[in-house]
């Protein structure tokens, strides 16, 4: 028998191992595809004793869990608890006990060591997020003392809720009622640091923190409605400024990386328009040439605002020529959100069908992922690529394929998953 030419044994022995499929020669380090295909059901929960209680206008993420409110009801009106669900399989983790009331005064906020805040009416809690049990509450006060001496009655509403650059909370008097309202610092233990009983005459809205440490909001002075800049190191005011306002507590107030303040509101008697204002003073730094909406606002990492207004979805350039530019027809802003991205994200119905639809910046539309009877003002963006909605009373994890920016802008309307309304957290 004719030998083998040497260079064709060669060949032979190398083709052998790229044929046997066990072989262990070579490792594939590639990742392992994922199968799930955008829009596909991840989980589905179902919220317990639906006769009993609603899923409520609120929802946080941190840890791979999921937070939402769930109180109210069809037959029995009940106290409002706070669920955790896994994010991995939809699962139940625990309920907490009842709030003080049937609904939230504030968004679920999480702080410091994934330590979960909520409001229900006059009372605020810490919930452990490890068996939602309460860590403490802090009960707003029936009285506080006033600087002659005598007892003024605070006991009210309270919610506007915000975590400070340390983990300690600032939160507001709301709500309707005859009595004090105050802007109150509270520490991570639930001890009061300070109150201010002057910088709050109607109820505080759109709360938010910027790096510097200081709060803004809106109330009014004087039955005049102001933007209140508050030092939370020791709750003084450092100066406020004049506006027109349509109440809503919608009209959120961003900051930017310049930190500066982004506001929706009437200047000197004027239409509404968008404002920048300088963080330190006051002052109005650039405004625009076109009237602007009064509800939700948010903004991309190159200080593009998107906000709604009659007939549309505009964009406003902050520091550009002042002219909006329409985006797509009327729809709701409040539950819009960047993501990764850094497309605008928000719930649309198309032929009577709701669906998650993403946009370029130019308004075309990226994707849209349907599902029956979304909540446009409750979903959210997490890490895995993974579309958290409300419809009804269920909570959905659906297939994504971007979460929510983490880096620069306003990426939400509270600023993360975690409702901190504050630029540093």
């Amino acid at each position: 028998m004719k030998a083998l030419n040497p260079f064709l044994k060669v060949f032979i022995f190398l083709f052998s191992f790229v044929m046997i499929p066990s072989c262990d020669l070579f490792d594939n380090d590639d990742p392992p595809v994922d199968e799930s295909e955008i829009g596909d059901v991840l989980w589905e929960h179902k919220a317990f004793d639906q006769d009993k209680y609603f899923i409520l206008n609120s929802m946080a993420y941190d840890n791979n869990t999921i937070y939402y409110a769930q109180g109210g009801g069809t037959v029995i009106w009940t106290p409002t608890r706070i669920n955790a669900v896994n994010a991995e399989t939809g699962e139940l983790k625990w309920s907490s006990a009842e709030l003080d009331h049937m609904d939230l005064s504030s968004d679920i906020v999480i702080g410091d060591g994934g330590v979960i805040y909520a409001i229900g009416f006059y009372t605020l809690y810490a919930i452990d997020p490890n068996n939602g049990e309460f860590l403490w509450t802090w009960k707003v006060p029936e009285t506080i003392t006033n600087s002659d001496g005598g007892e003024l009655y605070t006991f009210g509403q309270i919610g506007s809720l915000a975590i400070a650059k340390d983990g300690s909370l600032v939160l507001g008097s709301i709500g309707s009622g005859v009595y004090h309202r105050g802007i109150y610092g509270i520490d991570k233990s639930g001890t009061k640091r300070w109150h201010n009983l002057t910088a709050n005459e109607w109820g505080a809205t759109s709360l938010v923190i910027n790096k510097d440490n200081i709060a803004y909001y809106y109330s009014s002075l004087n039955g005049k409605d102001v933007i209140y800049a508050l030092d939370i190191a020791n709750g003084s005011v450092l100066w406020t400024k004049e506006i027109d306002l349509i109440t809503s507590s919608a009209n959120n107030i961003l900051i930017t990386d310049n930190n500066s303040l982004i506001c929706a509101v009437g200047l000197n008697g004027e239409a509404r328009r968008l404002h920048e204002i300088d963080c330190s003073s006051g002052d109005v730094l650039w405004s625009s040439i076109d009237e602007v909406g009064y509800l939700n606002k948010i903004m991309n990492h190159n200080g593009v605002v998107f906000f709604d207004a009659p007939y549309g979805i505009y964009t406003l350039t902050i520091g550009g020529n002042g002219i909006k530019n329409k985006l797509i027809d009327p729809h709701f802003m409040d539950g819009v959100k960047i993501d990764s991205k850094n497309r605008f994200a928000m719930v649309h119905n198309i032929g009577f069908e709701t669906n998650l639809v993403s946009y370029e910046m130019d308004g075309s539309q990226a994707q849209n992922i349907p599902y029956p009877g979304i909540d446009h003002r409750l979903f959210l963006l997490i890490p895995g690529n993974k579309l958290i909605v409300r419809a009804n009373n269920t909570i959905a994890a659906l297939q994504a394929d971007a979460t929510l920016s983490q880096s620069g802008g306003w990426p939400s309307y509270a600023h993360d998953m975690r409702n901190s309304r504050n630029v540093s957290r």
